[in-house]
């Protein structure tokens, strides 16, 4: 197979230059941007390993105080009251719901 040869004309020539340059210019602008994510990643993951550790001893030091705290029957029953409390004021809620639904179809109906 011959070679072919195809001729451009000088302005041609310029512009293909110049795009080959600005792809040239952006591969190289991804590349070095590429690089620096994957120095902001490595960073990221010591950062990260860092406060699992920190995360991890806070843990075990929060674990050994309350070991160490006195147990008491009233904490349970507070929580316990707490927890009732709490169930009680969802159903108010809901007998609330339930009012203002009768209330708004007696309006309607008038």
């Amino acid at each position: 197979m011959e070679p072919i040869h195809i001729r451009f004309e000088f302005p041609e020539a310029v512009y293909s230059k110049k795009l080959l340059l600005a792809s040239e210019l952006s591969f190289l602008k991804i590349i070095q941007k590429t690089g620096n994510f994957k120095e902001l990643r490595k960073k990221e993951l010591k950062k990260k390993a860092k406060l699992k550790a920190m995360l991890s001893s806070l843990n075990k030091s929060i674990s050994l105080i309350s070991k160490e705290l006195p147990k008491t029957k009233e904490t349970t029953l507070d929580i316990k009251l707490i927890a009732q409390k709490t169930k009680r004021s969802r159903k108010t809620l809901e007998d609330e719901l339930r009012d203002i639904k009768r209330q708004l179809e007696r309006l309607n109906s008038v």
